[in-house]
């Protein structure tokens, strides 16, 4: 199944949760892909300032990388899905690792898992929340969802080309 992004899904309104197969991956295994550049890992308590505490490891980080608003966006947005959505948020913590590999920076915000459902797009658009991946699949070229028995990683890749 290819993860590539391929333009906005269904504009018509409808209220329902969908997980397009063009833009999301589900990895069967958990695991870290082979990628040239660990540029850090960072744990953090799955509290509400977890969010702003990830905006800065990113920055500390990718420095002036060109796709590091995009990083630091997508971070914030998986940062706060996992401590509001897992039972990181109870007490637990959420890991974010950043890699590279060429022009290619990877992103994975690991929880502490909790809920019963995958992480997905949902497409409600009179929604107070649930935008944060709708976001995270526009500003990225690709990403998806690595199930673990005691957690859930949601990764995603931007290159240079589309730093802003």
């Amino acid at each position: 199944m290819t993860g590539r992004r391929s333009g906005r899904g269904d504009e018509s309104g409808a209220v329902e949760d969908v997980q397009p197969p063009e833009r999301c991956e589900v990895e069967a295994g958990a695991g870290w892909p082979e990628m040239r550049g660990l540029f850090g890992v960072a744990v953090f308590p799955g509290v509400d300032r977890s969010p702003a505490l990830a905006r800065r490891f990113v920055r500390e980080v990718l420095g002036a990388n060109p796709a590091a608003d995009t990083v630091e966006l997508c971070v914030s947005e998986l940062v706060t899905n996992a401590v509001r959505y897992s039972a990181s948020g109870d007490g637990g913590r959420v890991t974010v690792a950043i890699a590279e590999d060429g022009d290619v920076i990877r992103c994975e915000v690991t929880d502490d898992c909790g809920t019963p459902s995958t992480p997905h797009l949902r497409d409600d658009p009179g929604a107070e929340h649930g935008r944060g991946l709708i976001i995270v699949d526009a500003v990225c070229t690709r990403w998806g969802v690595t199930p673990g028995p005691e957690s859930v990683t949601v990764w995603c890749e931007c290159t240079a080309a589309e730093g802003r």
